[in-house]
């Protein structure tokens, strides 16, 4: 669809979104191929998919959810701003999280050699 091509066109070289929007169901990118243009970040055998998913999720999911959602924000709202007004918005976001009780609970919890309790606060 037409939306498809306008979002192919962001994430993709220019001369590669025209070839698979002009080509259509004739142009078809191999898994190596959309990993190569940076389209997926991983690739997994069909087998350990749901297993390495759930790996990275628990992975994002041990960080501490303030950060987290301060990091996803920082980069979708900064993504269509210009370089320098994208780094102010990510350095508020990022000091949010470090005055947090989460902040202090990571420090602690390093410290401590053991997995930080999270509270959201």
């Amino acid at each position: 669809s037409g939306r498809e091509m306008a979002r192919l066109a962001r994430v993709l070289p220019l001369n590669i979104a025209m070839r698979v929007a002009l080509m259509g169901r004739h142009e078809r990118l191999s898994a190596q191929r959309a990993y190569e243009l940076g389209m997926v970040s991983e690739l997994v055998e069909h087998d350990r998919l749901m297993e390495r998913a759930y790996e990275v999720a628990g992975i994002v999911n041990s960080n501490s959810p303030l950060a987290v959602r301060g990091t996803r924000l920082a980069i979708r709202k900064g993504i269509d701003l210009p370089l320098h007004e994208a780094e102010i918005l990510a350095e508020t976001f990022r000091e949010r999280v470090v005055r947090t009780d989460d902040a202090k609970e990571g420090k602690r919890a390093f410290v401590e050699k053991r997995a930080p309790k999270w509270s959201g606060t």
